[in-house]
């Protein structure tokens, strides 16, 4: 659609004429702020020393493209932590990556089409089962950075983190009551 000329536009004009937290491209005189024009200012400020449109462009799309595979490998690690068979996990995470509903932000909002993000932030949360508050400092920090692309994934990251943590706090509440009554 129409959507991904107008993402693009705004990626490009952004890292070669705007800076700070207003996009001048579209709607003039009057700016707008970056994250309505899905200008992707994590990648696009960074980027803007470059000067060339094409090498911005091409980094979006390389980006864009890892994203599905590398999702598939966390989500088939994520799996075979749960002692899934390799073959139902390698079946499992294939189907998980093909379905998910970032795949159609593709054709024209590619700010939230960065499709490792929930795999990724599952699997830190995974890793980490012993060492809390690292954990939760490695995961906010994924959420932070993937934050500066749309501010969508600070609501989505943040209430990961906090199901995550109330489900851990009521869990760890129902095994001490458990101990207290068999003790």
């Amino acid at each position: 659609g129409i959507d991904g000329f107008r993402n693009y536009f705004a990626y490009t004009w952004y890292g070669k004429y705007d800076g700070g937290m207003m996009f001048s491209g579209m709607n003039y005189p009057y700016p707008q702020h970056l994250f309505f024009c899905e200008v992707i200012p994590g990648l696009s400020a960074p980027l803007s020393w470059l000067g060339q449109e094409e090498v911005m462009v091409g980094v979006l799309h390389v980006l864009l493209i890892l994203c599905f595979p590398l999702s598939v490998i966390l989500l088939y690690t994520i799996l075979r932590q749960w002692e899934i068979h390799w073959l139902y996990a390698m079946l499992a995470s294939l189907l998980i990556g093909m379905m998910s509903p970032q795949l159609m932000r593709l054709s024209g909002h590619f700010s939230l089409a960065f499709l490792v993000f929930i795999p990724a932030l599952l699997r830190i949360l995974q890793l980490e089962e012993k060492l809390k508050l690292t954990m939760y400092a490695w995961a906010a920090g994924l959420t932070l950075i993937f934050a500066t692309f749309h501010g969508y994934y600070l609501m989505i990251g943040s209430s990961l983190l906090l199901a995550y943590w109330l489900f851990e706090v009521s869990y760890d509440q129902q095994r001490r009551a458990h101990l207290r009554k068999h003790l």
